[in-house]
């Protein structure tokens, strides 16, 4: 039985082979490029054409690595040798000289395409609308088993767990994936179902992700009234998908981030302005109840009410035994006027008459004087009254030598209320005054 060998001797053999052939140590290779990237300073690309692909290496060391200016879909011819990488048991050709031999195909209609829907606006950011804050549902369109739709529920679930979320399997590569990704479109912007539409799926080949520069999905997405997320591939990665949707995402996770917002955040939010509300509504009812105890204390200290409800009463008195005195006074007057008529009813001769009458203008004069003497003193009372009610006018009392001061519009009550250099108004009768507090003095500490 023959011997084994372990796996690094017969990679290091295959190595030594490829190294000896003279025709693998120089060749010519054409391809289209794709996967080109730069890590670590290294450039790793695949030449590929309609049947096969092959692994290219610029190391960062070489002066091709510093000047290369090649890109995914263009054709070229790179010179260099073949080699192996014993730890991974491929080949690859390391690239000493790229020439362009043009651009590839996919990557050329790529560009026509491109040119022709930006000539038509479907790149117009003025057709583009926002993405809702706070969505209801959102409904995703990828493949249901890749890592893509996992990363977006995950996200949302993890943000927003209060959103719904539809998701409608569709291929993302081949040559049904457009034909399906239209129909999850049609179904999510015709049903109403949700608010946002997702459309994406994850990283891959430019050749992978062609499906995404389908004409007739871009229009789609450009018809669809739904806001719509493109989600293609990496970061490096641009469909154009990206440029018809209302909103580009680098990953499909950063598209569920874009499309909800964190619940925690509006949950802070949320209790930071109902903080705010209750602390500004306490603020302003200490306020106006500090204002409205400032004028209850101003009208019980100015207001003359118990002093008028007195001399209301005592006015009243006064009128009733007026009242009373007239009435007896006349009453008294006119059983007099009656005995007199009497006895000249009873005794009628002429200058008992005339007598009598002239006894009775006197008594009439008399009674007149009495009655006007009586009206005055009751008069003087009433004057009385109505000076000591017009004493206690707040506006009267000014003129007595009294004042109101005022300090920002607000009356002083209190020396308390006032400090030195403070700027008071003072109010007197006829005119009022500015003045400066220079010094304050509190006489009952």
């Amino acid at each position: 039985m023959t011997k084994a060998i372990k796996i690094k001797e017969l990679s290091k053999y295959i190595n030594s082979l490829v190294k000896r052939d003279p025709i693998l140590a120089n060749l010519h290779v054409e391809g289209e490029v794709s996967n080109f990237k730069i890590s670590s300073g290294n450039v790793y690309f695949v030449l590929k054409d309609e049947a096969a692909s092959l692994r290219c290496i610029i190391f960062k060391n070489m002066e091709l690595a510093k000047t290369i200016s090649i890109k995914d879909g263009m054709k070229v011819i790179a010179r260099g040798s073949l080699t192996t990488y014993d730890y991974g048991s491929y080949y690859q050709l390391l690239v000493k000289e790229i020439v362009s031999d043009g651009i590839g195909d996919i990557y050329q209609q790529f560009e026509i395409l491109k040119s022709k829907l930006a000539k038509e606006g479907l790149f117009s950011s003025d057709h583009k609308v926002n993405i809702p804050n706070m969505p209801n549902s959102i409904g995703v369109i990828t493949s249901p088993t890749g890592a893509a739709v996992r990363d977006i529920i995950n996200t949302i679930r993890r943000r927003f767990p209060i959103a719904n979320i539809y998701i409608y399997p569709s291929k993302v590569q081949g040559n049904e994936a457009a034909e399906n990704l239209i129909e999850g479109l049609k179904f999510f912007d015709e049903s109403k179902l949700v608010d946002t539409i997702i459309i994406g799926r994850g990283g891959g080949s430019f050749e992978d992700l062609n499906s995404f520069n389908d004409e007739g999905l871009l229009y789609e997405i450009y018809n669809t009234k739904t806001p719509v997320i493109s989600a293609v591939g990496h970061e490096i990665d641009n469909m154009l998908s990206d440029y018809v949707a209302d909103l580009r995402a680098a990953t499909p996770t950063a598209a569920a981030e874009l499309a909800t917002p964190k619940i925690e955040d509006l949950k802070n939010n949320l209790n930071e302005s109902f903080n705010l509300l209750n602390k500004y509504f306490y603020n302003y009812f200490v306020e106006e109840k500090k204002l409205l105890d400032f004028y209850y204390k101003e009208i019980n200290y100015y207001n003359p009410k118990e002093r008028i409800i007195n001399l209301k009463k005592e006015l009243t008195y006064i009128k009733e035994r007026l009242e009373k005195n007239n009435l007896n006074y006349f009453s008294s007057e006119k059983n007099k006027i009656d005995n007199i008529y009497l006895k000249i009813k009873n005794f009628n001769p002429i200058n008992r008459i005339q007598k009598e009458k002239e006894k009775l203008q006197v008594l009439n004069k008399l009674l007149n004087m009495n009655i006007n003497n009586l009206l005055s003193k009751e008069k003087f009372k009433i004057d009385s009254f109505k000076i000591k009610l017009d004493t206690y006018d707040s506006n009267k009392v000014l003129k007595y030598g009294y004042a109101k001061v005022y300090l920002d519009n607000k009356p002083v009550g209190s020396i308390n209320n006032i400090n030195v250099n403070d700027n008071v108004k003072i109010y007197f009768h006829d005119g009022e005054a500015n003045a400066l507090i220079e010094s304050k003095e509190n006489k009952f500490e």
